[in-house]
């Protein structure tokens, strides 16, 4: 999972992890994976919108069961 400020994954990275799971033998595993991230002192953009995106990625021997949550709150202090 790699999570960047923009839209395309050649932006600045903010978080980025890798997990490997070995389901051995079993037709019922799940495993639900969550991140935290920060990112400080970021420029607004000229119209004053951030845009994040996080990029998921899996092998083909894994299926998704329900859809992803990705939620942001930013803050920045003016001095």
């Amino acid at each position: 999972m790699t999570i960047v400020r923009g839209t395309q994954l050649t932006d600045p990275v903010v978080y980025s992890s890798t997990a490997v799971y070995l389901a051995e033998g079993t037709t019922s595993f799940f495993q639900q994976i969550s991140a935290k991230a920060a990112d400080y002192d970021v420029d607004l953009s000229a119209n004053r919108i951030l845009v994040y995106t996080a990029f998921i990625s899996t092998d083909s021997a894994c299926l998704r069961v329900v859809s992803e949550s990705f939620n942001a709150s930013a803050y920045r202090t003016i001095v």
